[in-house]
């Protein structure tokens, strides 16, 4: 219940690329090897990398290039 909420939480504070880290890093056995430090810095880089792809494709939506890019 209380990753869920987490989860949750995440999607409304619009932190989507940080709760799929969190997703995932849950799947994985091997992650309670990493400190609380490294498990967040992983996060904060999947949030960062999210949100720079989305502006990518927004702003090339934007462009209307003739040809795909």
């Amino acid at each position: 219940m209380l990753i869920e909420h987490i989860i949750t939480r995440l999607n409304d504070m619009r932190l989507t690329g940080m709760s799929e880290a969190y997703s995932s890093q849950r799947e994985r056995p091997n992650i309670d090897e990493l400190s609380f430090d490294e498990r967040f810095s992983l996060m904060v880089d999947q949030e960062w990398t999210y949100r720079q792809n989305r502006r990518l494709a927004r702003l090339l939506n934007a462009a209307k290039l003739r040809l795909p890019a």
